[in-house]
């Protein structure tokens, strides 16, 4: 439908400077008589402003001053599941690289792996940086290394950036009851063809601290200085590196990705493989607002209200976002108890729509700053989406690649036919990707 009553709008212009790694934002304006129009559900009272495609840039309405408003009583509403450009974050990088990754007390043996299959298997504690202060934050992990003789210049290292898991402490990996069930289907085919492989818990899934869920920096910055960590646990393993992440695991590999050439002096970062990532969701409360929010995606509601409260520095609340659920619910959901799976697949529509389009617009505003890109890939990128996925929209990843090419990024994409959010798998063809980038680079 038209755009009815209101004819003036401002809206934000993403483009890649030239010899500049971030993206740029020029605010310009249109009148409805342009021609832009919103497509329409019929749905509440809710607009959103469908982007468009110019000379390559990514341009969209200014998500604070006319991605969402409310129409006259009676007025038809339009909801558009396109997302967003991204909100370019501040960069603080604080710690001195001679600190980063620096393993902190003792290590342990992990006890989810067989031993005598490997030739290291630790956890341990390591530094990295806080992504709002710059100051020296502790982070667990992971760290394997294959049996035989190094070939020269040491072990390759792949990190293994986790999916959602839980946002509260003691919920990495190694806490798992069923950390081998987890851990092993995707270490071991790594091990078994040459690679040491690091497994960061992400800041706050530890013992303490606090995970800053879907920040681009926080997590970039954990996978990064696992690589380093690696380094100080043995002489074993090399600086070229890559990162495979799945979900929550994708977001953090494309963002290492993005970062690596802020972050990543002393290593040699060779690619990226994000698998169905959580690229951009700034489409996510609009659909929950007209209640066309998947099963699935009812049951990550919770953690994305949670990383949009974290985003807005203290502007908004759970209550405004997710008005309906239970504070034992969101203790649930938020955590990685047996109960949460239960929980999760019991969270209403009703429950997990918006308080209202002021509520909309500012939890639109706050994902954006934790979408990608962020800035200009380092090194190339690969993006498994599966075809089913109705957590993380097809169309959403799409949006994203575009902006990441537009930005000068180099970016193959393979299509995983049949596939859902849960269970999409390196295939043949990604393995023999990701031996040839490190045979090139």
């Amino acid at each position: 439908m038209n755009i009815i009553g209101t004819q003036h709008f401002a809206y934000t212009e993403w483009h890649h400077l030239p010899g500049q790694s971030h993206l740029a934002a020029s605010e310009k304006s249109w009148d409805a008589a342009d021609g832009h129009q919103c497509h329409s559900q019929h749905q509440g009272k809710i607009v959103v402003i469908t982007t468009k495609w110019h000379r390559g840039l990514v341009t969209a309405v200014s998500i604070a001053v006319a991605c969402v408003f409310v129409l006259g009583t009676g007025s038809a509403s339009a909801v558009s599941d396109t997302p967003l450009p991204a909100s370019t974050l501040p960069t603080p990088v604080g710690t001195s690289p001679v600190a980063r990754g620096a393993i902190i007390g003792p290590t342990q043996d992990l006890t989810w792996i067989d031993k005598t299959t490997v030739s290291l298997a630790k956890f341990a504690s390591y530094s990295s940086t806080d992504a709002t202060r710059g100051s020296a934050v502790t982070v667990t992990g992971s760290f394997v290394i294959p049996q035989g003789t190094p070939p020269p210049g040491g072990w390759p290292v792949v990190v293994i950036a986790h999916p959602t898991i839980g946002l509260t402490n003691n919920c990495g990996i190694p806490n798992l009851p069923v950390a081998a069930y987890v851990a092993l289907p995707i270490v071991t085919p790594f091990t078994s063809l040459g690679y040491a492989v690091a497994i960061p818990d992400y800041e706050g899934l530890g013992p303490n601290g606090t995970h800053r869920y879907l920040d681009p920096r926080a997590a970039a910055y954990n996978v990064i200085d696992a690589v380093r960590a690696f380094g100080k646990l043995s002489p074993a393993v090399s600086k070229r590196w890559l990162v495979v992440g799945n979900s929550q695991g994708g977001h953090a590999a494309w963002a290492a990705d993005e970062y690596n050439s802020l972050y990543g002096q002393g290593l040699s970062m060779v690619a990226a493989v994000a698998i169905n990532p959580v690229a951009n969701v700034t489409a996510f409360p609009a659909l929950a607002a007209a209640g066309r929010l998947s099963a699935n995606q009812r049951a990550l509601a919770t953690a994305l209200a949670y990383a949009a409260v974290q985003s807005s520095n203290g502007t908004l609340t759970l209550k405004q976002l997710i008005p309906g659920v239970t504070q034992d619910q969101i203790t649930s959901l938020i955590g990685c108890g047996p109960d949460r799976p239960a929980v999760a697949a019991s969270i209403t529509a009703a429950q997990v729509t918006p308080a209202d389009s002021s509520a909309v617009t500012s939890y639109q505003a706050a994902l954006s700053r934790l979408a990608l890109p962020q800035r200009r890939l380092s090194v190339p990128l690969r993006v498994i989406q599966s075809d089913r996925d109705d957590v993380i929209l097809p169309s959403w990843n799409t949006f994203a690649i575009r902006a990441a090419r537009a930005a000068g990024g180099s970016v193959s994409q393979r299509v995983q036919v049949g596939g859902d959010h849960q269970y999409a798998k390196l295939d043949a063809t990604d393995f023999a990707w990701i031996a040839g980038v490190f045979a090139q680079r």
